[in-house]
Formats: C-alpha cells, sequence, structure tokens
C-alpha cells in the first residue's frame, strides 16, 4: 500500500493532521516538486561536468551527500545563470541548503545565506519541501533545546516559511 502523506496544520491553539489533498481543496500551496529526481540529478550533471553516478550515489540521501561546501558557488551560479527544469531546481535546491548549512558551521558570513533563501524562496512551489525540512518545525525543543533539534541554518530558513492565513504547515508521511 503506497505512503499517505498527511500535513500537520498549527494554529496558535491546536494542530491537526489532514491530507495533502484537502489542502489543495482549501488552496494551499503543496509543493509541485515533492522529491528530488534523478532526472533532475542527470540534467545537472551534465552542467558540472561529472557523471550522473557521482550525484546519484547509492545512499538514498544524495542530495545530501553531494554537495561540498567548496561547491557553493558553483551552484549559485548554476542557479542563477542556467536554464534549468524545475527538477534540476529541486535537486540544485537541496545542495545549496546542505551547502549553506556547511558555510554556517564553518564560520560563514549570514548575508550569504540570507541572499541564498532569497533566492530560492522566489521559487517556493519548488522548494517548499526544504524550507520546511531545514525549519526544524516538527522538533520539540521543549526537551533538548535548539542547539540540539536544528540545523545551524535553520534560524535563517523560519521566517521565510511565515504563516499561510495564520496556519504554519509541517509534513509527515504514515
Amino acid at each position: 500500500m503506497p505512503a499517505t502523506t498527511y500535513n500537520k496544520l498549527k494554529t496558535k491553539s491546536r494542530q491537526v493532521w489532514i491530507r495533502s489533498s484537502q489542502l489543495t481543496t482549501w488552496g494551499l500551496n503543496v509543493a509541485e516538486v515533492p522529491y528530488p529526481t534523478d532526472e533532475g540529478a542527470n540534467e545537472l550533471a551534465a552542467y558540472l561536468d561529472v557523471q550522473p553516478e557521482a550525484i546519484l550515489c547509492s545512499d538514498q540521501d544524495w542530495e545530501y551527500i553531494y554537495p561540498k561546501l567548496e561547491q557553493l558557488p558553483i551552484f549559485l551560479d548554476l542557479y542563477r545563470t542556467k536554464p534549468l527544469s524545475d527538477q534540476a531546481k529541486r535537486v540544485v535546491g537541496c545542495f545549496i541548503f546542505q551547502a549553506l548549512e556547511y558555510h554556517l558551521k564553518d564560520a560563514g558570513e549570514p548575508t550569504l545565506v540570507l541572499d541564498s533563501l532569497k533566492m530560492l524562496h522566489a521559487d517556493y512551489r519548488i522548494h517548499q519541501p526544504e524550507f520546511e525540512y531545514w525549519s526544524c518545525l516538527d522538533c520539540d525543543d521543549s526537551e533538548l533545546g535548539p542547539e540540539e533539534t536544528h540545523f545551524a541554518i535553520t534560524k535563517y530558513v523560519r521566517p521565510f516559511l511565515g504563516a499561510i492565513d495564520g496556519i504554519q504547515i509541517a509534513w509527515r508521511t504514515l
């Protein structure tokens, strides 16, 4: 049986779980490219002049394993200057988020992070899952504290999520 995606809606007073199809019925945004695809990785491999296998390693989290800090300028340039498909934008967006995380852990300048997030947020319909993942909205800060439940980039990502009519959305698949 295929997994069903439910969405946790948080308001100031309560939270509920509903199906993605209901969000669409209500007119709320649901990501148009929910997962990084092999097609997007293959397109980027051509631009990066690497074999697709270099990106699509055997690990299920290849989109977070491939990027390195020193590649961040290359990824940003690709995103800004190349005519990428939505699938390729989704993949390079994952690369940019991960490289920005490394950038911050290496005491990098927050201005680069904010400028990069603004660029990705312009294509929010593509990068919605990444904004939600890196925001750690589903983490319980009360038990561990932000330094143990968040990424370095979390405090920069959260303001970009904002709210849709006072509702913040976090995703989970059952």
